[in-house]
């Protein structure tokens, strides 16, 4: 079940997020990449998680990883599909 933008986050996704904040917090990194990837199982458009994700990436020197969450943050944010060929360098064929 995927979360509409007027629906309330699920509790049990909520949760999550919180669990990985703390691991991260407790630099319990492998722990917090669960959580945020198990929310992103359930609401692939979370951008909680992929922020989460993209900041576990960056601080374990993974920085493509990184730049990717960060990518596919923004690209959901903005909610507009065409944005993501010119943030991944390709030309929108306009």
């Amino acid at each position: 079940m995927r979360n509409g933008p007027t629906q309330p986050l699920q509790p049990n996704l909520s949760r999550m997020l919180r669990r990985a904040l703390r691991a991260h917090e407790r630099g319990e990194f492998d722990k917090a990449e669960r959580f945020h990837n198990a929310v992103l199982h359930s609401d692939v458009d979370n951008l909680d998680a992929l922020h989460g994700l993209g900041l576990i990436n960056y601080r374990r020197g993974r920085l493509e990883a990184a730049l990717l969450a960060s990518q596919a943050q923004q690209v959901k944010q903005s909610n507009s599909p065409g944005d993501l060929p010119k943030i991944q360098g390709q030309p929108t064929g306009q």
